[in-house]
Formats: C-alpha cells, sequence, structure tokens
C-alpha cells in the first residue's frame, strides 16, 4: 500500500528499489498516480491484485496493464478516468475474476462484452454507471453488485 499523495515518481522509485518481482497485491488507492505508472507496474510478473480506488488512472495505462499484466485477478478501478475505449482492453485479461467499476462511464454494450469475455468473472461492481441504470431495468437491480 502506497500513502495518499503519492505520484508516480513515487511509484518508479519504490519499485526500483530492490526485486519487487515477487509481488502479488498492491494498492494505489487514493494517491495521485496516474497511467503513467503502468509502465513500472507492468514489470511486476506476479501482479494478481491491483487496487487503483479514486486515483488519475485512465485508458492508457488500462491498455498496458492489460497486454502485460496477464495474471491479474482482481482490479479495482471505482472513480479512476477509464472509459469503454480501455475497459474493452480488459477482455484480455482471462484469468480476472473480481473486477470494480463501480462510478465509472460504464456503459451497458461494453459491459456486455465484459461479461462474455471474461468466463472467470465471478465478482463485479457497476453501480453508479450507465451499465448499472440499464440492467436495473431488465433485472430490478439484483446483479448491480455480484458477490462483492
Amino acid at each position: 500500500t502506497m500513502p495518499a499523495h503519492s505520484t508516480d515518481a513515487d511509484v518508479e522509485k519504490v519499485l526500483s528499489s530492490g526485486p519487487f518481482g515477487n509481488l502479488e497485491k498492491l494498492t494505489l488507492a487514493f494517491t495521485c498516480v496516474t497511467s503513467d505508472c503502468a509502465r513500472h507496474l507492468v514489470k511486476l510478473p506476479n501482479l494478481q491484485h491491483l487496487n487503483l480506488w479514486c486515483t488519475q488512472f485512465g485508458d492508457t495505462g488500462l491498455c498496458l496493464l492489460a497486454e502485460h499484466c496477464s495474471r491479474l485477478k482482481s482490479l479495482n478501478l471505482c472513480e479512476t478516468l477509464v472509459t469503454d475505449d480501455g475497459l474493452m482492453a480488459l477482455t484480455e485479461l482471462k484469468s480476472l475474476t473480481c473486477l470494480n467499476l463501480n462510478s465509472t462511464p460504464l456503459s451497458a454494450h461494453v459491459f456486455e462484452e465484459l461479461i462474455s469475455k471474461l468466463p472467470a468473472l465471478s465478482s463485479y461492481d457497476i453501480r453508479y454507471t450507465e451499465a448499472c441504470w440499464a440492467f436495473s431495468v431488465f433485472t430490478k437491480g439484483e446483479n448491480l453488485l455480484k458477490n462483492q
């Protein structure tokens, strides 16, 4: 866990200070990191759980993660800058079991794509998204938060 107000430079400094090849879980929630830190995160070959809640992380970083972090099992993108364009890259993360997209601009169409292309996804949070509104009409709100 990085302290609040940590920046991309802080992430770079910490990750370059020693071997972190076995690091499986990293929390950057409520820090000042952006997509720029992704170039350092992709150097963590065993990263499985990443929390980016309430950061300035966006599509560029998400695409890098999707391309290089195939072992990711859980990803928290709640209140980040990601859009549907970046979220579509997540379809490459076949090990993803838990995904928090609460308070992002997730559309119903992209949510359907994620569900269909991520068979291991067993837990998700889509509250406060466009997808949430669309699916609540059809499911009476029962599937907006699955096993979170």
